[in-house]
């Protein structure tokens, strides 16, 4: 029983260091790519999210 819930644990755990990394790599993308680029997909997202909410 304690073997299944260590597997389990440690496939937990790899996968939020998957996100993790990926959110760091993003996030690096991100900078190089300019933060007026990303300021814009954030106000275009938050229309988005506003329009969605009947704002």
């Amino acid at each position: 029983m304690d073997n299944k819930f260590e597997k389990k644990f440690k496939v937990t755990l790899l996968v939020l260091l998957a996100i993790i990394a990926f959110s760091l790599v993003y996030i690096g993308y991100c900078l190089t790519t300019g933060l007026s680029r990303v300021s814009t997909k954030l106000f275009e997202l938050s229309g988005v999210i506003s329009s969605l909410l009947g704002g």
